[in-house]
């Protein structure tokens, strides 16, 4: 029987087979599955192939090749062909070659094809978003802002077929850029990530603006506004993040506000009222629930996950669509004990009072949240220590998304403290639960965010901690973006002291558990400086640690053709120095 780490390897983490590119086309749903393009009939949900080989779609266009081809016309020009944007109507094209932005069958030239480009409504008019990184020093070969450092220059350009152009220099961030009923707006972001503003481009002006502390949250789809013209945003109480329209509070107390998917004639949004329950909503004709769990937001649209082997697409008006599903994902098979915001595994067979190494399986950080209620090719992966003897513990605490605003806000000005009494609180509630959990053989592991997370675990709190393996961990705080860093540690000229609480490689010397890092050497997210620099002060510091440096490996290693190497390693390093079920079987007294 195939092993877990080599099937998450050959289908790409289970990607291989799933509908992705989600769009619709009147009242039918296309998608992309394994590279060939189908459609599902909105009223009979019969399913039609549309075109094979395409690498991307768009409208009645597609690239297959690297070329451009319509249904009706067939080929129509020739590539590298990077990216394509049909206008509403599907009479007009637009795509790059490069870095040159042209329309089909038009002489215009609308100049360079910058990061994206979008249709006006009448499809008279691009938006082009233009992006110059020459300022931006480059590391790993790649422009790469740290914190305190400039960021690229961007510029919105409105670009006519009639030939005309006007440009909009753009703040700090860009969040989105596009056209609504109104127009060309876009929203954008401070640099001191505290005011978030929604522009009007045409006519220029201010539609809305919000100020946050010590951060505004950006909640994807939002500021908007709607058809009328009446702004659409958020607010901030207590727990619970609301939905508010022209400034009033529109959703209850305890329903947490996640994602606006439209805004036109009302609003559609994903919304919990748990952590773990996040379902789909309207505002249109009273507040009302489209769908519930378990489900999750994809292409813009929000997927149910209720039949197996079929994903549904539901439809704030009309009737959902369901669409077949081809992959492997298999279904958790462990026993699991649910707890506040964690999830604890147990291996398969086991018997009550046989002592378990537990093996602590976080994210931790504010962009992911691990117990979610959804599929999710980690959970397999924790799933799996728990079959080689280990007793698996997820959970989500401070920074991480659900919990929140107050929740998502312990993190400021340190990073891992909160995350870490989080961890540590969640394995005490589990071992309160679960007397089984032998609390002298307790290993961390993770991955990115999780390996800063486990790397901080070991070397601040030893006497709960016994192992960690951590991948792409992040040890110099200035050294990562400066969006990321500076949103949860401020200005580094202005708290300097933010960031040296969270320089880990600076405190090398404290190791004293056994310590596995490893790190793709083709990363540019997390670069590998970052391991590099705390090996060598481990080193200088005379502390033992081993470390595997992965040649051709990105930021998403599982997946990749290392992933069962990863895997491998981690695994007998973990019972290497946890030794489930090694001197014979130890029982826990009751």
């Amino acid at each position: 029987m195939e092993d877990l780490p080599a099937r998450l390897a050959r289908t790409r983490r289970f990607t291989a087979g799933t509908p992705t590119g989600l769009s619709w086309a009147g009242g039918n749903l296309r998608f992309l599955r394994d590279g060939d393009l189908f459609e599902v009939d909105g009223a009979t949900g019969a399913e039609r192939l549309l075109a094979g080989g395409v690498e991307a779609y768009h409208g009645p266009a597609f690239v297959r090749r690297g070329e451009l081809w319509t249904f009706a016309g067939g080929r129509r020009a020739a590539g590298p062909v990077t990216r394509l944007r049909s206008d509403a109507a599907g009479r007009r094209i637009a795509y790059a070659v490069s870095t040159v932005l042209r329309v089909l069958d038009h002489d215009v030239d609308p100049g360079p094809a910058g990061r994206d480009f979008v249709w006006s409504p009448d499809g008279t008019r691009l938006l082009v978003t233009l992006v110059d990184d020459s300022g931006v020093p480059r590391r790993h070969g790649v422009p790469y802002a740290v914190a305190g450092e400039p960021g690229p220059r961007i510029t919105l350009a409105v670009v006519g077929l009639d030939g005309s152009r006007r440009e909009f220099p753009v703040g700090a961030y860009l969040v989105r850029a596009g056209w609504d009923r109104h127009g060309p707006y876009a929203v954008v972001l401070s640099r001191d990530q505290r005011t978030l503003r929604l522009l009007s481009l045409d006519p220029e002006g201010v539609v809305h603006e919000q100020r946050g502390e010590p951060w505004v949250t950006v909640v994807p789809g939002l500021p908007a506004r709607l058809d009328d013209g009446t702004p659409v945003a958020h607010e901030d109480r207590g727990d619970t993040r609301h939905l508010t329209v022209g400034g009033e509070v529109v959703t209850p107390p305890g329903l947490h506000l996640r994602e606006v998917l439209s805004a036109g004639d009302g609003v559609v949004f994903t919304a919990s009222t748990e952590p773990d329950a996040t379902g789909l909503w309207s505002d249109r004709g009273g507040l009302r629930c489209l769908a519930g769990v378990p489900g999750a937001v994809q292409d813009g649209h929000f997927v149910h996950f209720g039949t197996p082997g079929h994903v549904t697409v539901v439809r704030a008006a009309e009737r959902p669509v369901a669409v077949r599903s081809w992959s492997e994902r298999g279904e958790l098979r462990a026993y699991r004990i649910g707890l506040k915001r964690a999830s604890l595994m147990l291996p398969p067979g086991h018997r009550a009072g046989v002592a378990l190494p537990v093996l602590l399986d976080p994210y931790g950080g504010p962009t992911r949240q691990r117990v979610a209620g959804v599929p999710d090719w980690r959970d397999l992966v924790s799933e799996w220590f728990t079959e080689h003897g280990f007793a698996v513990l997820v959970a989500d605490g401070a920074g991480t998304p659900g919990g929140g605003p107050r929740d998502e806000r312990r993190i400021y000005g340190d990073l891992y403290t909160e995350p870490i009494n989080d961890q540590i609180r969640s394995l005490t509630e589990a071992a309160r639960v679960c007397p089984d959990l032998d609390l002298t053989r307790v290993g961390i592991r993770g991955w990115s965010f999780g390996g800063s997370l486990a790397l901080a675990a070991v070397l601040r709190r030893p006497d709960v901690f016994h192992a960690a393996v951590c991948g792409a961990a992040v040890t110099d705080q200035r050294l990562y973006h400066a969006e990321s860093r500076e949103r949860y540690l401020g200005d580094p000229g202005e708290h300097p002291e933010h960031y040296d609480a969270g320089d880990l490689a600076a405190d090398a010397a404290r190791l004293t558990r056994p310590l596995l890092l490893m790190h793709g050497l083709a990363d540019t997210n997390v670069l590998p400086g970052h391991t590099t620099r705390l090996v060598a002060a481990l080193r200088a510091a005379g502390r033992d640690h081993e470390v595997l440096f992965l040649p051709g490996v990105g930021h998403s290693a599982i997946g990749s053709p290392a992933t069962e190497r990863i895997l491998s390693a981690q695994l007998a390093f973990l019972r290497k120095h946890l030794s489930p079920g090694a001197g014979g079987v130890r029982r826990v007294a009751r």
